[in-house]
């Protein structure tokens, strides 16, 4: 469980830090990147959730 808030954490933590620099450079595209870091994280969380079940399915079966 650690190890997956912290992953998620970095995703996001990531996405704050360079959503700023980024919005600047592409005002006109600014929404749409906030919808894709969005989405982004989402599927971020959703893979290390996937990684965590598999290793505690691992660490379930030895």
């Amino acid at each position: 469980m650690l190890r997956f808030t912290a992953t998620h954490d970095k995703c996001a933590s990531f996405a704050k830090q360079n959503l700023p620099r980024l919005a600047k450079k592409y005002r006109a595209l600014f929404f749409a990147f906030i919808k894709f870091a969005r989405l982004f994280d989402n599927i971020a969380a959703y893979f290390c959730y996937i990684k965590l079940l598999q290793s505690a399915e691992f660490e379930l079966k030895f």
